[in-house]
């Protein structure tokens, strides 16, 4: 899994990360494309094959809805409700991106570890913090858009510097009015 993989290796290279995610964003959206959120899209439900062939897995592990989940790959309006979205799945694929590229889990999510990985772009890994916005409606659509942006196909917006991935809840809670990048 890619979980193991991290482990035993650490983060992945950009050009690996793209690799190995790629089936992963395609096939996210033809589940998508059908109808289907997958709800459980983590770094242990990704397989690595011996030969390398990559495969996304526990389609219907997360079935029952209502039940909430605590991991952090799960979106955090799905883990306080246990339903499952699309934009969910959007969060999710995003976190394991930042799983594989950090060799961290997704609990504080830092822009500057994004950094240390020397081969990702500006806009790949704005595309990748955009994904983990805590507002899902400033999450991508689809998961080909942001396979579009780490292939250096379509420009992404650029996050301002007053971008937080935190939500709007949790912004009003400190006083402070959320800036939302343009």
């Amino acid at each position: 899994t890619i979980d193991e993989s991290v482990k035993r290796d650490g983060s992945y290279s950009f050009r690996n990360t793209l690799a190995d995610i790629t089936p992963v964003c395609r096939a996210t959206d033809g589940l998508h494309r059908e109808g289907i959120n997958h709800g459980s899209i983590t770094p242990e439900s990704i397989m690595i094959s011996n030969g390398g062939k990559v495969k996304l897995i526990d389609f219907f592990l997360n079935f029952d809805s209502g039940r909430a989940s605590d991991s952090p790959f799960t979106a955090p309006e799905n883990r306080k409700s246990g339903e499952k979205s699309a934009k969910g799945d959007i969060y999710s694929l995003c976190a394991v991106l930042y799983y594989m590229l950090t060799g961290k889990e997704p609990v504080e999510v830092s822009p500057e570890e994004l950094k240390k990985c020397p081969e990702l772009t500006d806009e790949a890994a704005d595309a990748v913090l955009k994904g983990m916005s805590e507002n899902p409606e400033l999450r991508q659509d689809t998961a080909e858009e942001i396979l579009a942006v780490l292939n250096g196909r379509k420009s992404s917006f650029k996050l301002d510097e007053n971008f937080d991935i935190r939500s709007e809840n949790e912004e009003s809670e400190k006083n402070t009015k959320p800036k939302r990048p343009d």
